[in-house]
């Protein structure tokens, strides 16, 4: 399997990182799927930059995917 140089990611990082800086972004989000299983899973919306008053933004925003959320083609979250 193949796998991705640690340069690439950090690239990326420090590239958001200095274009947030630069005021290029107002805030930095990452959208992923969590898996649960093949009936459900979780589109996680979790906040990057700014940091909140803490230091940490690790509380992300969850909605559910199950397969009764597809509809002729449309996506319902739950």
């Amino acid at each position: 399997m193949p796998t991705l140089p640690l340069a690439m990611p950090r690239k990326i990082a420090e590239s958001i990182m200095s274009d947030f800086a630069a005021a290029k972004y107002d805030r930095v989000i990452v959208v992923y799927n969590q898996f649960k299983n093949a009936a459900v899973q979780y589109v996680i919306n979790e906040q990057l930059l700014p940091l909140d008053s803490t230091g940490s933004n690790r509380e992300g925003k969850r909605r559910t995917i199950t397969s009764t959320s597809l509809h002729k083609g449309r996506l319902f979250w739950s």
